[in-house]
């Protein structure tokens, strides 16, 4: 009996590991996260550095604003100054839109993965489910046999039945 439990126990472990086994899906679910977490982080960075690029070209406006009408290049210093404003500003709003597009791409992957996930843990639970109702199912059966002793269980009792009587009665060899 122990042979066949630990036999049972090893056998479900061995199923429960194969559907475990990743699925060539999740792990390229899992190498897409990475990549695309990787991107966000350096998209971040960029942007980080663009909006560094747009306060440093505010101050120019400023700056030029400052120099006042009698400055020879008062007129050039703002229209460049607006110009770059104004590229910078573009640049970041569209950088910013890639990213939130990168960061709902990047939630998606993951709601999928997840999703597979709990697909792979219902197989398990399946799977355990089924060994424990074959489990009881033999348990059952087992329990569903009558008691039917042998005959070296006759003689222990004190008994002395002849092979003729207990081959008619079915019990012979067990």
């Amino acid at each position: 009996m122990g042979n066949s439990t630990s036999k049972a126990a090893r056998e479900l472990e061995v199923e429960i590991q194969a559907v475990r086994q990743p699925s060539p899906f999740v792990e390229v679910l899992e190498f897409a996260i990475m990549a695309v977490e990787n991107d966000v982080k350096r998209r971040h960075q960029e942007i980080t550095k663009q909006e560094i690029h747009c306060l440093d070209t505010k101050e120019t406006f400023v700056a030029s604003m400052q120099l006042g009408l009698e400055c020879y290049h008062h007129v050039e210093a703002r229209a460049w100054a607006e110009t770059q404003g104004m590229e910078a500003m573009k640049t970041l709003e569209s950088s910013k839109a890639d990213l939130k597009l990168l960061e709902e791409q990047l939630l998606s992957f993951r709601m999928r993965l997840c999703e597979e996930k709990a697909k792979i843990e219902r197989r398990v639970v399946a799977v355990q489910q089924r060994h424990q109702e074959q489990k009881q199912a033999k348990e059952a059966k087992r329990q569903a046999e009558p008691y039917a002793p042998t005959n070296q269980q006759f003689f222990r009792l004190g008994y002395h039945v002849s092979a003729d009587a207990a081959a008619s009665a079915g019990h012979l060899g067990k």
